[in-house]
């Protein structure tokens, strides 16, 4: 981005961490003179699309905003160093800033004025940084869910805490999660976190902190998980790891020297413990484990045992061909065109699908290496007990409609008991939004650091999931497959396919990469309504 260097380094100022590194990753100065306030992050202009019309371009729409919060040298880049993208005619807002930022963003965003932007004298309106842009940016957002709050692994954050008080960093936690937004910790900065609730004991708004320290870590690492479950989990940057790795249960990540190891108390493994605790303020998923060999505390989850699924034969017809994902510019074909193009864009994939639900599944245990704590269970469970109640209501509404013997519609029905159970629901939902109702997403590693998802991604899984998150008519996807032909397409072999994998790795790579680590507006699997009906431990 605009403004920053990344290699004006101190070496001296480095933390053994960052030294320890097998190879070592570019370290970011953040600034730290003074206030620093909130800065929207900029990037370098994407080539449009050529144009065919004198029309001006269309405003982006927003699909994320990302808040990442760093003290000190970071050593998670990715958010100010890789463009976010969620898709064309869309953009993802990222803002830096410092912990002590936070108090003014507490201030303000439920300033009466802060959309007042005619009102010079206003004190938000006043400041020199970016915070009234974000401020309008996040009431711009329809869904909280697509707002993170990241706590960069930075120098500010040790197995002591953070760098400025940590109970009022566990303010500001429960803040984000009031407002509905998906709270982030990663390596450092989740050492930092379990410190600081372990200090704030189990008896808050917060309940019990379910995470237990097991250790650092200093090499590669191999994260498994069930990709089907990650394509519908709250994490864009998880779903396309899902969605890439899709006959595939694993990634390989790279680990800096110190980077924590953590799991989950055994007591809070248990599936029926909200059964056991209504009143739980949390729900539990974890989302992958790091391979490590089994200990007292160690968690573990299922996975499809994709040693069992069919081998795909390969197509002899493909050869000098791209993978083949139909546009928008083909709307004109007839419907036997569109439905073979259909079939051959579709059908490996969804019969890689329906294969994998066929197959055994097998336990694996580790440490955690994704993890999220719902808080906002409840207010989901409600809404779909709304919907429910909304849909009896009008059915009665229709049956009540019908028409009499003598040709004339019954009157209105007076309400009903289902109708006042939702009215009484909807008046408990108002009330919980004093609540927490957002999410805490804990990561061990860093995407920065993602050396391969699985062991090689298939390159009609490459480009399906590049038209999803792109747009087969953008500039960025044509570009792809430029690239992609140029190696051979289908017919790549020897040196040429070796170059065309090794690419192919690259892009899946950026791919995660450029996603958000929240939901987003554009092109997200999650669905509320499909969120914990099947947990697996």
């Amino acid at each position: 981005p605009q403004g920053y260097n990344m290699n004006n380094m101190n070496m001296n100022a480095i933390p053994m961490q960052q030294q320890q590194m097998q190879m070592p990753m570019p370290m970011q100065q953040y600034m730290s003179s003074g206030a620093t306030g909130f800065r929207l992050l900029q990037f370098g202009a994407k080539p449009a699309a050529p144009s065919t019309t004198d029309e001006p371009p269309k405003e982006l729409k927003l699909a994320a905003v990302i808040i990442t919060i760093c003290d000190g040298s970071t050593y998670d880049a990715l958010f100010s160093s890789v463009e976010q993208d969620s898709g064309e005619g869309s953009r993802v807002a990222v803002y830096q800033c410092a912990c002590s930022d936070i108090a003014d963003l507490v201030k303000y965003s439920d300033a009466s004025d802060i959309n007042n932007t005619d009102d010079s004298d206003s004190d938000v309106n006043k400041r020199s940084d970016d915070l009234k842009q974000l401020l309008s940016d996040l009431s711009a957002i329809d869904d909280p869910s697509c707002v993170a709050v990241n706590y960069e692994c930075c120098s500010g954050c040790n197995d002591h805490g953070f760098s400025m008080d940590n109970a009022t960093v566990m303010q500001q936690l429960m803040f984000f999660l009031r407002k509905g937004f998906l709270v982030m910790y990663s390596d450092f900065s989740l050492k930092a976190v379990i410190k600081a609730w372990q200090e704030l004991g189990d008896e808050t708004a917060l309940g019990p902190l379910p995470l237990v320290r097991s250790g650092d870590w200093s090499n590669t690492v191999k994260l498994h998980f069930n990709p089907y479950t990650l394509k519908e989990c709250i994490s864009s940057q998880l779903q396309s790891v899902g969605e890439l790795c899709n006959t595939q249960d694993f990634c390989t990540v790279q680990c800096m020297g110190g980077t924590v190891r953590y799991s989950v108390k055994e007591k809070f493994l248990n599936a029926n413990l909200r059964e056991e605790n209504p009143t739980f303020p949390w729900l539990m998923e974890i989302l992958t484990i790091a391979d490590f060999e089994r200990h007292p505390n160690s968690c573990s989850i299922e996975v499809p045992d994709f040693s069992k699924l069919p081998k795909k034969e390969k197509d002899a017809n493909s050869k000098n061909k791209a993978p083949a994902v139909i546009k928008e510019d083909e709307e004109n074909d007839n419907d036997d065109d569109k439905e073979k193009k259909g079939k051959e864009s579709m059908d490996a994939d969804e019969q890689a699908d329906i294969d994998a639900t066929q197959l055994p599944m097998i336990m694996l245990w580790g440490d955690a290496g994704h993890v999220v704590l719902d808080f906002g269970h409840d207010e989901e469970e409600e809404e779909e007990d709304v919907d429910e109640g909304q849909n009896v209501s009008e059915q009665k509404a229709n049956d009540g409609n019908d028409v009499t013997q003598e040709g004339q519609p019954d009157e209105k029905p007076k309400n009903t008991a289902d109708d006042n159970a939702v009215d009484e629901t909807q008046t408990e939902q108002q009330k919980s939004k004093d609540g927490l109702r957002g999410k805490i997403l804990f990561s061990m590693t860093h995407w920065c650091e993602l050396v391969k998802l699985g062991d090689q991604i298939n390159d009609d899984t490459l480009f399906k999931v590049a038209a999803k998150n792109l747009g087969v008519n953008s500039t960025a996807y044509q570009q792809m497959e430029c690239e992609y032909m140029s190696m051979g397409g289908k017919g790549a072999t020897g040196a040429q396919l070796q170059e065309q994998r090794s690419w192919i790795t690259k892009k899946a790579n950026i791919m995660v990469q450029q996603q958000a680590p929240c939901n987003n507006m554009m092109n997200s699997n999650y669905s509320k309504a499909s969120k914990f009906k099947s947990m697996k431990y």
